[in-house]
């Protein structure tokens, strides 16, 4: 998908490896890249911070984010009512917020969910992702394999619980890079891996993440600087790159 660009801003080190490896391998011209990062990012960090002051209290035990990737084995599909249903007898405060696709695919799911929950008032279905409310109200987010779980995890500096459900491989091909994708390096650093077999630990998982928050937002945040380019400047350096162009300075040399 990259492959025809002439330049490319690079969240981190290891989309900035993964291409150079992909242009080696097929002989292709070198792209120009750029250690750019990524803003979306920083807006979630910067709403986390100001929603943090703010925040009002309550009598749950937390509150849980379900948002899992889309296809027959994620997360909801799998075992989400469940799923659901031990935390909110757990005393939890749950979000469902499902891939676009999962609602666009699966609506019978979605009318499944909210005819089983939606009559209780600690159950919320989040079914548009316009805005970031759910991710910043979330003490932990429960995931599998969606890239929304290092968005939350480096933007909150919060846990994530991984339910271990089979992989959706959409290019089989990956594997030929011989790099390991950092959704999936990254997984055991960021929070916890269980087996959906174990799904009647999640409750008291849960209890021992929110308890260890202080924790991880040290080592998150450490994390997020090792993977993330430029965090909190991605728009200067993107601004300057694109300046620069449009002025035809050449100031950007091919690493």
């Amino acid at each position: 998908a990259f492959d025809h660009y002439d330049t490319i801003f690079c969240v981190g080190p290891r989309q900035l490896k993964e291409i150079r490896k992909h242009e080696e391998m097929n002989d292709l011209k070198k792209k120009i890249l750029i250690e750019a990062g990524y803003y979306r990012l920083e807006r979630i960090h910067q709403a986390f911070r100001k929603y943090s002051l703010v925040k009002s209290s309550s009598n749950m035990k937390g509150t849980v984010l379900i948002a899992p990737s889309w296809g027959k084995d994620n997360v909801l599909e799998s075992c989400g009512e469940l799923l659901v249903n031990l935390l909110l007898k757990a005393g939890y405060e749950v979000i469902v917020r499902p891939h676009p696709e999962t609602v666009r695919r699966s609506p019978k799911l979605l009318h499944s969910f909210s005819n089983e929950f939606g009559a209780n008032p600690h159950f919320t279905s989040e079914t548009s992702v316009a805005t970031d409310d759910s991710i910043l109200r979330a003490d932990v987010l429960i995931c599998d394999y969606s890239g929304i779980a290092l968005e939350y995890a480096f933007g909150t500096e919060r846990p994530v619980l991984f339910l271990d459900v089979p992989q959706k491989i959409n290019n089989p091909r990956y594997n030929e890079l011989d790099i390991e994708p950092l959704e999936l390096s990254l997984r055991s650093k960021i929070g916890v891996i269980i087996s959906p077999e174990q799904l009647v630990k999640v409750p008291q998982i849960i209890t021992s993440l929110i308890s260890e928050k202080n924790k991880y937002a040290q080592k998150l945040s450490q994390l997020r600087d090792d993977n993330v380019y430029a965090f909190g400047e991605s728009s200067k350096v993107g601004a300057k790159y694109i300046l620069d162009l449009v002025n035809n300075k050449e100031n950007y040399f091919l690493q």
